[in-house]
């Protein structure tokens, strides 16, 4: 690997650590949110006898969101120089795409090297590029199974699953407004800012988006927010082949744990979701995937 690969490689590390550890505030890992739901507060009252079967429904109330697109645009600054910039996309039903540009201190005095990446999830998979023209990956990610097996449900269970689903959010929604802790403003939205082990975010809670995060290695902070009623289609598009190029089918392993969470989701288990939904970056270059 080059001296500039190399340095590459490990601001990108750093940055998927910075992505793992939005995840950890946000519920992953084994820790719980901030404002946990209790599982006794879903008491969800008997859902209607039919609900829609398509699988978009269950998709979009996954990730729920005010407005059908946002977009944030954040500048980024850390130690030995290092400066850059993230724009994130995001839209209703598990849409996302992040396009990450950070010059970073090179090998001598005043040599700096270019870091890019391209990330753009969909469903059903996560598609990330390093570079214009450098590699490519697709890994699965869980929403479109899980949509496509709870849209085979009998209407009763597809019914109960689909508002745990919705309440739950609901609840984060309420806890979040009733005790909203530290707030500040960020390209003019307000966040709750959670701190954790010398590092901080600031969470926009209507939207699930993060608009800054600080530590002492960098601080990525939000510079700008657009809203939009319609959805840019082009930009969640995956280059070249379609979403599924390159991914193997589902093992039997990844088959039992989609039946195993939305079992869980259904009996109102909703710990099980969160790691899933963290609102956390997935940066393209030497992330773990979320």
């Amino acid at each position: 690997m080059t001296g500039g690969r190399a340095r590459a490689s490990q601001v990108a590390v750093t940055l998927g650590l910075c992505a793992a550890m939005f995840g950890v505030v946000a519920g992953c890992n084994d820790r719980k949110p901030a404002r946990d739901v209790a599982l006794s507060d879903l008491e969800v009252e008997r859902a209607a006898a039919h609900v829609p079967r398509e699988e978009a429904v269950f998709i979009e109330a996954l990730f729920p969101q005010k407005h059908a697109q946002i977009m944030v645009a954040y500048g980024i600054e850390g130690a030995g120089g290092m400066t850059g910039s993230l724009e994130v996309w995001t839209a209703a039903g598990a849409l996302r795409r992040e396009v990450l540009t950070a010059n970073i201190a090179g090998a001598g005095a005043n040599a700096m090297s270019k870091v890019e990446g391209l990330t753009i999830q969909r469903p059903g998979v996560l598609y990330r590029r390093a570079g214009a023209d450098g590699e490519e990956s697709r890994s699965a990610v869980p929403f479109q199974r899980l949509a496509t097996a709870w849209s085979k449900l009998p209407d009763e269970r597809r019914a109960r699953a689909l508002e745990h689903v919705r309440r739950w959010h609901e609840l984060r929604s309420e806890a979040f407004a009733s005790k909203p802790g530290d707030r500040r403003e960020v390209a003019g939205q307000s966040c709750t800012q959670t701190r954790l082990g010398g590092q901080s975010i600031c969470l926009w809670e209507e939207e699930g988006v993060v608009l800054a995060y600080e530590s002492e290695a960098f601080t990525v902070m939000a510079l700008r927010v657009e809203r939009s009623s319609a959805v840019d289609s082009e930009r969640f598009t995956i280059p070249g082949a379609g979403d599924g190029a390159g991914l193997e089918p589902p093992s039997e392993e990844a088959l039992a744990e989609t039946s195993a969470l939305l079992a869980a989701i259904e009996a109102g288990d909703m710990g099980t979701l969160a790691p899933l939904v963290h609102p956390g970056f997935r940066f393209a270059v030497g992330a773990p995937a979320p």
